[in-house]
């Protein structure tokens, strides 16, 4: 039986980074998908919640600082149900 992909949300408004983030996890069992915003990171967690959350710290719409921790809580709740 194949292993299960592991979903990682990436927020990261840098295309560069995000890019290179991608690149390091390509070949592995890791499936990558980026949000830019704030609002596309609540969005994605809303549309298939991930297993891994990886945050940038100073977004343009607001820093996940301010975030992380309700944003960890949305996706224990939707992970759970």
């Amino acid at each position: 039986m194949a292993a299960k992909s592991i979903k990682i949300l990436l927020l990261e408004d840098d295309t560069a980074h995000a890019e290179a983030i991608m690149r390091e996890l390509k070949d592995t069992r890791y499936k990558v998908r980026v949000a830019g915003t704030l609002r596309e990171y609540y969005e994605s967690v809303a549309a298939d919640p991930p297993d891994i959350a990886l945050l940038d710290m100073a977004l343009p719409d607001g820093g996940a600082k301010a975030h992380d921790v309700a944003v960890l809580g949305r996706i224990a709740a939707l992970r759970s149900q």
